[in-house]
């Protein structure tokens, strides 16, 4: 009996696994970005330019999603290209069009998410050095990004040759090749966005326990640098005939790239909301103090360290509002 797909991709194992994956992961970007917003009401500061990159980045995150799930439902992804062929022409032919398209919405996801974190880094570092690097950073993600769309637009000639292998003369460069360079250079911005902020973390006035709490917030980020060398892993040994089927696990790695992102660079400013109760305990009287002794400390300095000036007590997490003091602040 000839195999059938009544769900599409969902009636695959592959298809299935990427579908519940993937749901999931939307679902926890919109709680971190209805978290996001939260803090902000909660801290009574206005949105600035990350905020607003961050949620474009959100936009374009769950289009890539969404896109992503109707490839498997009715699509079919997960489904051998053989049976997608002969069972399911048409949905097929749409499997190949929701493909090309994702590069573009890719290419301007990944982007605004990497966009958004180095813009919040600028407004807590301020160190004439750490802003250069984040500068060259975020162009470099931008040329990453119009990379992205230019193979996207040039891959095949004609473009409708990327869905329609039936159109003459069509014909396709070395899209493994593209594909493992693309990915390649996204590791490197990946880890470089991860370890900019690090060093200078460390130069907190605070406690130990702290900083490396802090150093584990903004290191989370490793989690896409791994996604992202187990996609370059699967894209090197895909199987580029079964293209419906491989695409299910090596798309969901593209997805969790885009998603885990926006977690990521959504998670650092939720300070002012995890912290809420703390702050309710704490007297006026002692922030004051202790806002005057280190303003103090600065002014003896003659602003010439390159540590960071606290308007907060000991107790309370970092990233909510510090002062703009010597050579570099931090606020949110």
């Amino acid at each position: 009996m000839a195999q059938t797909y009544p769900l599409g991709g969902l009636s695959t194992p592959a298809g299935l696994t990427a579908f519940i994956i993937t749901t999931i992961s939307i679902v926890l970007v919109t709680v971190v970005l209805i978290l996001r917003v939260l803090a902000k009401r909660v801290s009574h500061r206005p949105f600035k330019a990350h905020d607003y990159i961050y949620f474009i980045g959100y936009i374009f995150a769950v289009c890539y999603s969404a896109q992503f799930l109707s490839g498997i439902h009715p699509g079919v992804i997960g489904i051998p290209i053989d049976d997608a062929l002969r069972l399911y022409p048409d949905e097929t032919e749409s499997v190949f069009k929701i493909i090309a398209a994702s590069t573009f919405i890719w290419a301007f996801a990944t982007a605004l998410v990497k966009l958004s974190l180095l813009s919040y880094y600028l407004t807590i570092f301020t160190t004439r050095d750490f802003q250069l690097m984040a500068y060259i950073v975020a162009i470099l993600s931008v040329m990453l990004a119009i990379a992205g769309i230019l193979i996207g637009s040039l891959m095949c000639r004609p473009f409708a040759y990327s869905w329609d292998r039936t159109i003459a003369g069509g014909r396709c460069g070395d899209s493994l090749k593209m594909q493992l360079s693309t990915c390649l250079v996204n590791i490197i911005l990946d880890f470089m966005i991860v370890l900019l902020p690090l060093p200078l973390l460390w130069t907190l006035h605070v406690s130990l326990k702290k900083k490396a709490l802090l150093s584990g917030i903004f290191s989370l980020g490793l989690c896409i640098c791994a996604i992202n060398i187990t996609r370059t892993i699967l894209v090197v040994n895909q199987d580029v005939v079964d293209t419906t089927h491989g695409i299910a696990l090596i798309g969901l790695f593209s997805i969790l790239e885009v998603n885990v992102g926006c977690i990521c660079a959504g998670l650092p400013t939720l300070g002012p909301l995890v912290f809420r109760a703390q702050r309710r305990k704490k007297d006026f009287v002692p922030k004051i103090n202790t806002f005057v002794r280190l303003r103090q400390a600065a002014l003896k300095n003659n602003y010439g360290s390159a540590q960071m000036l606290s308007t907060m007590d000991e107790d309370e997490l970092p990233l909510q509002e510090m002062e703009r003091g010597i050579s570099c602040s931090v606020r949110e």
